[in-house]
């Protein structure tokens, strides 16, 4: 859970955590509209913390007994400390987020930004490999956005190829029979002796991670070797 990940694991900053928590939140109970009784319940566990703590401050002189105690009183009131933050700052919808950040709590990110169908297009090379094989590459246009140009755009998760191999070029993507998913590139193509000599005909576009597909690119052609 995002909260228990919150919650430092060390007891010198759990103790500066908790302080700091609960200090603000009764501060500012009212203007944040804490449940009062959900506030007050953590007070006898955080005594219980409090003292037993102290107690093993002084690491050479804690006894087994005291470091138990020590460590149980933690245990339970970390117990009562996570549905609090859950109920009282984190889904608190009173609180602002740097107040909520004032606690200690990180707020969660708002709604996920919608994946867009990419408009972009590709642009499709392709080179001879060794023996009768062909290199095919994607990247991405001159002038578009994203981190690379030899790489997908942002939110593209890859690039779906369709092709044609014969004499005479296919009237567009639709028209071609086979296809590739590309989630790398280049990738290497291998073709028989009987394709040697003829023409490959492709075009590519993007897919997004929802399986949305932009535009083709312009068709690229090149003879299996």
């Amino acid at each position: 859970m995002a909260t228990t990940d919150l919650i430092p694991r060390g007891d010198m900053p759990f103790d500066a955590y908790q302080s700091n928590l609960i200090n603000q939140c009764t501060t500012n109970q009212v203007a944040w509209g804490i449940v009062l009784a959900q506030l007050t319940g953590l007070g006898t566990f955080q005594t219980t913390w409090s003292t037993a703590y102290g107690l093993c401050k002084n690491k050479k002189n804690a006894t087994t007994v005291q470091r138990n105690a020590k460590n149980a009183a933690k245990k339970a009131f970390i117990a009562k400390l996570r549905p609090f933050i859950q109920t009282q700052i984190q889904y608190n919808t009173t609180m602002t987020d740097a107040q909520k950040l004032l606690c200690g709590v990180k707020p969660h990110a708002g709604k996920r930004t919608p994946v867009p169908t990419p408009d972009g297009r590709p642009v499709m090379e392709a080179k001879q490999g060794v023996g009768r094989t062909l290199k095919i590459s994607y990247k991405q246009q001159i002038g578009s956005d994203g981190s690379s140009r030899r790489g997908k755009p942002d939110g593209v998760q890859k690039c779906l190829m369709v092709y044609f191999i014969g004499t005479a070029a296919p009237a567009s993507a639709e028209a071609c029979t086979l296809f590739k998913t590309m989630s790398r590139t280049p990738i290497t193509m291998s073709f028989t002796a009987a394709q040697s000599g003829q023409r490959l005909y492709g075009f590519g576009c993007w897919v997004n991670t929802k399986d949305q597909q932009g535009p083709w690119s312009e068709m690229f052609v090149c003879t299996i070797p």
